[in-house]
């Protein structure tokens, strides 16, 4: 799956979409995303199916105390140039 591929891959980021809904958590994000950006030491950009394109002018970048993941700041830093 996605966490697979981007072990082989090492992207800077990794972007997917978002739809699920079997429970609260789910509904907001969808238990495939969540299980990804959970599994992943990359950043993971979620997006919404009603999602409608508009410029990016900031991004918000929050790390799990949990579970810090080294180089994941630096990976969102080259992408958002």
């Amino acid at each position: 799956g996605v966490i697979y591929m981007a072990s082989q891959m090492e992207p800077a980021m990794v972007i997917m979409g978002t739809k699920g809904v079997t429970n609260v958590q789910d509904s907001v994000l969808g238990s495939n995303t969540l299980a990804v950006m959970e599994g992943l030491e990359y950043p993971v950009l979620a997006i919404p199916p009603d999602y409608e394109y508009a410029p990016v002018h900031t991004i918000a970048y929050m790390p799990s105390p949990e579970r810090p993941r080294p180089g994941a700041m630096q990976r969102l830093l080259s992408v958002s140039q």
